[in-house]
């Protein structure tokens, strides 16, 4: 069954188009024009790599990933109501749970390596356009790498629950969206809600936001969680996600 789904996301030609466009795409035009450039007026424009040029493009990431992974999620847990295969699918006998279930790794075995694929890019022109300029150490692309990726899975994880619980991938891309690029930034400015803010699930992902990234960028005003809250606050974001759209899935009308 996971090969089956890895299939349907796969084959949506369009969806995959406009997730490689948003995260590799991306960063490839992005470093382009930054090294045509550099190459033009290396005094007016600095290199493309480097420690600013990693920088820039691993907090880009940072963004474009998330929604990168929103489209895939909304398509892995909406795709059979919304085309209307749901209902052969339970006539097979299949365990309506098993059919949500995998939906995850069958996901998460396009997000990942999609993620992982933009980011070389960005940590190999860290380094390797540089310029003579300070480079990015192998212990923080590392951390941002598995930052990233972390990113990717969680959101993932939402999309796909949400999606299955609304039946609608139009109205998860648009919520999730909105709550990732909208709300979640303003709740953490909102600091006489400590507790409820630091529950929202942007808070403790920026709090894993490697120190090596952080010059020159400006932080949160989100009080400092403990490791333990969270890996709490993550641990019971992907247990809602699955188990919201695991109960769906088996109560949802064939």
């Amino acid at each position: 069954m996971i090969s089956a789904d890895i299939l349907k996301i796969r084959r949506r030609l369009g969806l995959m188009i406009a997730a490689l466009a948003i995260t590799c795409g991306s960063i490839l035009v992005v470093y382009c024009i930054l090294m045509i450039l550099h190459g033009v007026d290396p005094a007016a424009h600095g290199p493309a790599g480097g420690f600013n040029g990693f920088q820039g493009g691993a907090m880009a990431l940072a963004h474009l990933v998330p929604i990168a992974s929103i489209l895939l999620g909304a398509a892995a847990g909406a795709g059979d109501t919304a085309s209307g295969v749901f209902r052969s699918l339970v006539a097979t006998g299949r365990s309506r749970a098993s059919l949500f279930l995998a939906r995850v790794p069958a996901g998460l075995m396009l997000v990942i390596p999609l993620a992982a694929v933009a980011f070389a890019m960005v940590a190999f022109v860290g380094k390797a356009f540089a310029d003579g300029g300070p480079t990015p150490s192998w212990t923080l692309i590392l951390e941002t790498g598995l930052w990233i990726e972390l990113q990717a899975v969680m959101l993932y994880l939402l999309a796909n629950g949400f999606a299955s619980l609304t039946g609608s991938r139009f109205t998860t891309v648009g919520v999730l969206l909105a709550l990732v690029l909208v709300a979640t930034p303003l709740i953490e400015q909102i600091s006489w809600m400590p507790n409820l803010r630091q529950a929202v699930l942007g808070v403790p992902l920026d709090q894993l936001r490697p120190k090596g990234l952080d010059a020159g960028v400006g932080g949160s005003s989100v009080l400092v969680m403990t490791v333990t809250a969270i890996c709490i606050d993550l641990v019971a974001w992907a247990a809602l996600s699955i188990g919201i759209g695991c109960w769906r899935t088996t109560k949802r009308d064939a």
